[in-house]
This record gives C-alpha cells, structure tokens and sequence, in this order.
C-alpha cells in the first residue's frame, strides 16, 4: 500500500505541477484511509458501506459538497 501511495503522489505531483492539488489529494486519501482503518491496507475489503459511511461522517463534520466529492 505505501509503494501505491508514493506512486500516485508522484503521479499527481508530475500532472499537477505547479499547483497543491496532490497536496489535498495526497490528504484527502489518508483521511479514508484512516477513517477506514484495517480495511485500508486490503482496498478489496473496503465495501459500498464504507464508503457511505464516510460520506455521512463528512455531512454530519458539516464539509461542502465540494470538499467531500474531491475526497471521493
């Protein structure tokens, strides 16, 4: 899991290169996967439910529809 973390930071870094969108992009992603726990270092454990369960937990923390579908 960590390798696909650095290669898709680095991957972000290389198409966003003069902007700090991998920077949010790179957060918003240990944010899920923090807020899934375990799960995370399985991705084919991680289920629809999970996924809504993080939305909710991102509406009821009172983010923007913005923020919560850029964390998607």
């Amino acid at each position: 899991m960590e390798a696909a973390l650095r290669d898709f930071e680095m991957y972000l870094k290389r198409r966003y290169r003069d902007s700090s969108t991998p920077k949010h992009y790179i957060s918003d992603l240990n944010i899920f996967i923090n807020a899934t726990g375990s799960k995370a270092k399985v991705p084919d454990a991680i289920t629809a439910l999970d996924v809504d369960t993080f939305v909710e937990q991102q509406v009821t923390a009172g983010l923007s529809s913005t923020t919560i579908n850029r964390r998607l």
